[in-house]
């Protein structure tokens, strides 16, 4: 077992390279979600001053920042999972094996496997939030094109289905979510440790 050690460590980076690289993944995420941020509200800011109220696209895009501010949330709360798990595929050393030997391992799969579907969930959202803020912005603009609005609806209905779809599709891909997910990989670990 040493050997098989020893030989993986020496094939990839040292750890020290891949905190590196964690931290870089988690300053360029930061950057982009403080730009989105301030896009946001610069754009609703924007709004409020020259017509002193928000419309029905200005909310939805509260409803995309709101699941974009969730998705950051769960990102940075699963980034050290990502990150030993990266590390665990690509080649582990020496530390990475002996933690996947640890009896925490498979509450750290479990773990690993709710939170990536709730932050996935969240990301799907804010972009079909961002989207329909966008067709409802430009609604305005074909007041006067009324054979443009078959289009437009058209657009909104193939929009939304393909939102729900994708928010849902994780969910229907997994039903065993949460709890029952942890007893089905209690379960299964219990039986392969009899069986070996």
């Amino acid at each position: 077992m040493a050997e098989l050690i020893a030989s993986l460590s020496k094939s990839v980076p040292s750890e020290r390279q891949n905190v590196y690289n964690a931290e870089a993944k988690k300053t360029v995420i930061s950057t982009l979600f403080i730009a989105a941020m301030l896009a946001t509200i610069s754009r609703l800011a924007i709004r409020f001053r020259y017509q002193n109220r928000l419309f029905a696209d200005d909310f939805v895009l509260l409803l995309g920042c709101s699941a974009l501010i969730a998705a950051f949330t769960l990102t940075n709360v699963m980034f050290e999972d990502v990150h030993f798990n990266m590390s665990l595929i690509l080649g582990p050393g020496e530390v990475v094996m002996q933690e996947s030997a640890s009896v925490d391992f498979v509450n750290g799969i479990l773990r690993y496997q709710q939170l990536p579907i709730s932050t996935e969930t969240m990301c799907w959202v804010t972009i079909f939030a961002v989207k329909i803020s966008y067709l409802l912005f430009f609604r305005h603009l074909l007041d006067r094109l009324r054979s443009h609005l078959t289009y437009w609806r058209l657009t909104l209905g193939i929009v939304i289905i393909s939102g729900i779809f994708c928010v849902c599709g994780f969910i229907i891909a997994c039903p065993l979510f949460g709890v029952s997910s942890g007893v089905y990989l209690h379960i299964h670990a219990v039986l392969n440790t009899a069986v070996c």
